[in-house]
C-alpha cells in the first residue's frame, strides 16, 4: 500500500480546490490511476488537457459512486460499489 493524497502529483489545474485528504492505496491502483490519468490527457481536445486532474477523476468517481448508492428508488447495498464492497 502506498498514501496517496488527494491534490498531490502532476496536477496542472487548480480547478478542483479543496482540503486535502490522505487515502492508503495499493500501488497498482495508484499506476492505474496514472494511466488514466495520462489516456485522458491524450484524448483531450487541445485547451483542454489542464482541466484532466487526477484529483478531478478520483473526485468524479467518488461522486459517481456516491450518486448510485443515493439513487432515488436503489438501496445502497445495489449499488456497484456496495456489491464490490460488500462481496
Amino acid at each position: 500500500m502506498v498514501a496517496w493524497q488527494a491534490g498531490s502529483g502532476n496536477e496542472t489545474s487548480n480547478r478542483w480546490q479543496g482540503e486535502g485528504t490522505a487515502f492508503h492505496l495499493p500501488e497498482e491502483l495508484i499506476d492505474d490511476l496514472e494511466d488514466a490519468w495520462l489516456q485522458l490527457r491524450k484524448e483531450a481536445k487541445p485547451g483542454k488537457k489542464k482541466l484532466v486532474s487526477k484529483s478531478g477523476i478520483v473526485r468524479l468517481a467518488i461522486e459517481l459512486a456516491i450518486e448510485d448508492i443515493k439513487a432515488e428508488g436503489t438501496k445502497g447495498t445495489k449499488s456497484r460499489l456496495a456489491r464490490k464492497l460488500l462481496s
